[in-house]
């Protein structure tokens, strides 16, 4: 069997999803899974059927982007009710490919689903197709996992069938794709300890342990911590609350852990349309944390053993501080009115030129206008109603405001408790109670000083607020340049007269030391080896001299005090590849050298030592190196220019590095003064690869990471652009 789809005329900026099936599976009497049936106390749509079906989607501007066979089942609990149903595609071995290939999200770089969802919003259907979408979606640091969001126009049969999203399956697979663990080695349960994967045995000693232990111990904590991920729970419970999810916690609560010795209980989140005010009008200001605290609460949201654990773990002082800051975070960056309402219009503007094809085609949204305001009117709202319900439930003070500062807005971030802060002056209002901690990281080309306004020159700072208060983090701008080691100098065939014995030279053009611990030199011979010790360091802007006699080398160069050695093999008179690697095994440096032209060759037996011109140049070019003046320089620079900072005041692209690489090069460059800038990748046929960055930059250092984990090994170009300046760099990736 063969399917294809042909449909005209689409005008959408939604992926366009095909399902196409024999109508017997969806809308027989007795049969099809989709129709009440011939029983309507036990209607077909709410049996565990499956039915085969074959699935297309397709991109913008008809693009195919999949085609399969697949199987089928309704989805959900209480929407299936609706006219319009959710659907689960699982994609067996039974009807084709075990796995869909394909990235279903774009935003994410999972591109393997045994399966996914085609939800009709759920309780959302008859308002606004996208809150759980937004709720869900408005978390951002990766604490708690959740489900990817797509809006799709869909087609059944070749009939428009309205708008369904496409959403991950919170299944085992889900979990195993996004922390890369076996699916068959993940505990997962739901409601009070309900399995759903593997069994509950440790979940049970767990809540056990709580209940029949003084939580309020530190030790008895610590041990909780063991056992269950805090950090998640607390996250998870803080946007629910906020949320003021209505259908939570006693349902849509779903657990999971790594079945090892140190696995432990993460919750995920889905399922929150209820939240948001979507169902109360004035939901903006319920009192969620003190609804959570009823211990007999009959609601079937809201029952006393889905709040059990909450309420234990409220009996530690340490939980108390952690939940109340965290809760804070949120309440000053993810949960911001501003940041919430920017949110609810990108996903109304996603939809919104379909909306009125699906209304029309359901007639179940009554107002949509009307149904986004409500959204709106919470997220204006509740913000201020939240910061009192914690302030009455902990009997805190009244919160103060802390003000962000940073004397030069592009130098750094500024890490406050789990908030990225980048753009100055940034402030939050917090409680005096609670305790906070603020990192200041400098950016390439500057470093921090210390602190106004927390008398304090250490990068990590802990404190309190006793009122309104301004901190400044102090940076100082640096001509540093973000390059790591370099082989610099080459010995490999010395002068008879002057036999220092074979070495290279390594220089670290950076302001800072590094530490090599562990790093590894080779030559094209892999079992050609030199370890460098635990400890050791070469400092900043410093050299490194490795030789193969450390002893000779000294005799003739008894003022290098910078030498180490031995390593046990020789270097090639001939030319060969060298090779430096950090402990990692990623490849760092590399220059496969030569003794004829257009190589210099005095360093082949004539007293000259292999000299890189400048460090910032590109080593694997002949033009880069020049033989050096005497028999080398180990311990400075090759030339009275050689090792200089390079001037600010220029443009210029760098070497990328690692090159080769596998699968990720950084790309520093620098710009003389704030222009456009422009930075792209050409394979060797000329062909754009892909553009890295096309926007308007600051002057000074920048960097980029190319990840080319989509494209084959071979040689590639990186072209810089900047008003009237390009320069182009050669790179090889290695699969």
């Amino acid at each position: 069997i063969i399917t294809q789809s042909y449909i005209f005329d689409i005008q959408t900026t939604l992926p366009v999803i095909s399902l196409t099936t024999d109508p017997f599976n969806f809308f027989d009497e007795e049969y099809g899974m989709y129709v009440v049936g011939n029983n309507p106390d036990n209607p077909n749509y709410n049996q565990d059927w499956e039915r085969p079906l074959h699935v297309e989607l397709f991109e913008q501007a008809g693009k195919l982007g999949f085609s399969i066979d697949a199987g089928v089942k309704i989805y959900g609990a209480f929407s299936r009710r609706f006219a319009q149903k959710s659907l689960a595609i699982h994609t067996r071995a039974i009807y084709g490919p075990g796995e869909l290939e394909y990235r279903l999200f774009p935003e994410m770089e999972i591109d393997k689903f045994e399966s996914f969802i085609l939800r009709n919003a759920g309780n959302d259907w008859i308002r606004t197709m996208f809150a759980d979408a937004l709720i869900t979606n408005l978390y951002k640091n990766g604490e708690v996992e959740k489900q990817a969001y797509r809006p799709a126009s869909i087609y059944l049969n070749g009939e428009y069938w309205g708008i369904l999203n496409i959403r991950e399956k919170n299944s085992k697979h889900f979990i195993a794709s996004h922390n890369q663990i076996p699916a068959n080695e993940i505990e997962l349960l739901e409601r009070d300890g309900l399995v759903i994967e593997r069994n509950n045995d440790h979940y049970i000693r767990m809540m056990d342990f709580i209940v029949n232990s003084n939580i309020s111990s530190q030790e008895n904590y610590q041990y909780i911590k063991t056992q269950m991920d805090v950090a998640n729970f607390i996250n998870y419970y803080v946007i629910e609350i906020f949320s003021q999810n209505y259908d939570w916690p006693a349902k849509n609560n779903k657990y999971w852990r790594h079945a090892t010795e140190i696995g432990r209980w993460k919750w995920l989140l889905y399922d929150t349309e209820l939240g948001f005010g979507l169902t109360q009008i004035d939901a903006y200001q319920h009192e969620t944390l003190l609804y959570m605290m009823d211990t007999t609460s009959t609601h079937w949201g809201n029952r006393p053993w889905s709040t059990l654990l909450f309420r234990r773990l409220l009996t530690n002082d340490d939980f108390v501080e952690e939940f109340a800051s965290v809760f804070c975070d949120h309440l000053n960056s993810t949960f911001k009115s501003e940041t919430v309402l920017q949110q609810i219009q990108e996903k109304s503007d996603l939809i919104a030129g379909e909306i009125d094809r699906h209304i029309a085609r359901w007639n179940a949204i009554e107002d949509w206008d009307a149904a986004i305001e409500r959204l709106e009117r919470f997220a204006e709202l509740r913000p201020d109603f939240m910061f009192e319900h914690i302030q009455d439930f902990f009997d805190y003070s009244n919160p103060v405001e802390l003000t962000i500062e940073a004397n030069m807005a592009e130098a750094g971030t500024i890490h406050l408790n789990t908030i990225k802060i980048s753009e100055f002056p940034w402030s939050g209002k917090y409680f005096t109670e609670n305790s906070l901690s603020v990192t200041a990281v400098p950016n390439y080309g500057y470093r921090f000083v210390g602190w106004h306004g927390l008398e304090s020159t250490q990068p990590t700072v802990d404190f309190t607020l006793n009122e309104d208060t301004t901190v400044t983090a102090l940076f100082e701008e640096l001509p540093i340049v973000p390059f790591d080691i370099v082989i610099n100098e080459i010995n490999y065939n010395s002068a008879e007269d002057f036999d220092t014995g074979d070495w290279i030279e390594l220089y670290n053009p950076n302001c800072i030391d590094k530490d090599i611990s562990g790093w590894e030199f080779k030559d094209e011979d892999d079992s050609h080896v030199y370890t460098f010790t635990r400890g050791q360091i070469i400092p900043g802007r410093g050299f490194l001299v490795l030789c193969q006699a450390e002893e000779q080398f000294r005799e003739h160069f008894p003022e290098a005090d910078c030498s180490i050695g031995n390593f046990d093999f020789g270097l090639s008179g001939k030319g060969e590849l060298l090779r430096l690697f950090d402990y990692k095994g990623v490849l760092i440096d590399s220059v496969k050298y030569d003794d004829e032209f257009p190589w210099a060759v005095e360093p082949d037996g004539m007293g000259a030592t292999l000299s890189l011109l400048r460090f910032s140049m590109d080593n694997s070019l002949p033009q880069s190196w020049s033989a050096s003046d005497s028999n080398g320089s180990p311990g400075v620079a090759n030339f009275p220019e050689g090792n200089e900072e390079p001037e600010l005041a220029i443009n210029n692209l760098y070497a990328s590095y690692p090159n080769p690489f596998n699968p990720k090069t950084t790309i520093p460059y620098q710009l003389a003064q704030e222009s456009n800038v422009k930075l792209s990748v050409y394979n060797i046929k000329g062909q754009l690869v892909t553009t890295l960055v096309d926007q308007r930059q600051k002057k000074g250092f920048h960097s980029v990471i190319w990840t080319a984990d989509k494209v084959s090994s071979g040689i590639y170009f990186i072209r810089l652009s900047i008003g009237d300046f390009t320069s182009v760099r050669k790179c090889l990736l290695l699969k």
